[in-house]
């Protein structure tokens, strides 16, 4: 939605409700162009350079700060903005209203969740029919030969799915049907739920099982709990700005300063929190000074641009990788945001052409977003 100026006075229910609407809105495409970065970034040494981290210090640095911190956030406040989003407005949480969600969210998640899966095979089965010298290094079974656990695993049972970035989206469709689950533990032990999850997850205490991550569960459950209990938690979080800033702006000194740190892990996990408030608060304030504003545009492309940029994915950066050549710190750097500009301006060209001629398929593969 695009941002309007309003003159209504400041502090009005209309007001909170136009502030949580449109920074939710803007926040959408920065997060996935985050997303992206993180899958451009290179993990050194890369596709037989003998080249490390540590010989290109200057890149190390800009990597870990923008893939291992801010880009780490994105998924937790997706996740947090999905829980939210779930129960908004919900007055009673009940089997209908249950089975009604699910029906809404078998639209907007489990179908596109198996249509860009197939359309991730179909690519890979064309390249590997008619560019096999492509695929000789990948180090995956030719779809020919799969069998039914080749098939199958990659929509639920393996780590990731055929379609490596939609885990999220698999683990958001598991959570959703936990969501009576969810509903009763930030109703009925309010934030001590809340904060019982968190430290769960903060020490990655949580059962091995692809698909039920303690990070969906928290995440889903903390936007949950400002949703059930009618909480605006932007115009919360924008009351608390400074010291949410702080707080993340410390946490990301000490792991800039202790990256292989035994318990960095932990600090990671903790950043995750802060900087997700940290994140909707700063969004928040410009947003309200009427500084930033969403593009409809680019809002609505967020998701296509989503599941479309791990279909070329590894592929573009290897590829990419041997066309540049990168050697040095400017090297590394240049080639993380050539890489960044190619998902980008691709995607978003697809998405304009596909939304233009084809928006009925448009709409059904991207939920009618």
């Amino acid at each position: 939605m695009e941002g309007k100026t309003t003159t209504r006075p400041t502090g009005t229910t209309m007001d909170k409700e136009k502030l949580l609407s449109d920074t939710l809105n803007f926040v959408r495409f920065p997060l996935i162009v985050m997303v992206i970065f993180n899958h451009s970034h290179l993990e050194l040494p890369f596709l037989g350079s003998d080249i490390t981290f540590y010989q290109v210090p200057i890149y190390y640095n800009f990597s870990y700060l923008f893939s291992e911190i801010i880009a780490r956030i994105t998924v937790p406040l997706f996740f947090a903005m999905s829980g939210f989003f779930f129960f908004y407005k919900v007055e009673t949480f009940n089997k209908d209203s249950y089975f009604s969600k699910l029906k809404k969210r078998c639209t907007t998640l489990f179908i596109p969740f198996i249509c860009w899966n197939l359309l991730a095979i179909l690519v890979t089965f064309l390249i590997q029919t008619l560019f096999p010298q492509i695929i000789k290094g990948e180090g995956s079974a030719l779809i020919a030969n799969w069998g039914l656990k080749e098939w199958f695993g990659g929509f639920g049972g393996e780590v990731y799915p055929h379609n490596l970035p939609l885990w999220f989206l698999r683990d958001l469709i598991v959570v959703v049907f936990l969501s009576p689950l969810v509903y009763l533990i930030v109703k009925y032990t309010k934030v001590v739920g809340v904060v019982i999850l968190g430290f769960l997850y903060i020490t990655n205490i949580w059962f091995d099982v692809n698909g039920i991550s303690i990070n969906a569960l928290f995440f889903f459950s903390l936007g949950a709990f400002f949703s059930v209990h009618k909480i605006n938690f932007v115009e919360k979080t924008e009351t608390f700005k400074l010291p949410i800033t702080v707080v993340f702006l410390i946490v990301t000194a000490i792991m800039m300063t202790n990256k292989d740190a035994s318990w960095i892990g932990y600090v990671q996990n903790f950043k995750n929190i802060s900087g997700l408030f940290a994140t909707i608060a700063v969004c928040a304030y410009f947003v309200k000074k009427g500084k930033w504003k969403s593009n409809k545009f680019l809002t609505k492309s967020s998701f296509f641009i989503y599941a479309y940029h791990g279909i070329p994915g590894n592929r573009l950066i290897m590829v990419l990788f041997m066309l540049l050549k990168p050697t040095s710190d400017f090297d590394f750097i240049l080639f993380n945001l050539i890489s960044l500009t190619i998902f980008l301006v691709v995607g978003l060209s697809l998405y304009w052409f596909l939304d233009k001629y084809l928006h009925k398929i448009t709409n059904f593969i991207t939920g009618s977003r």
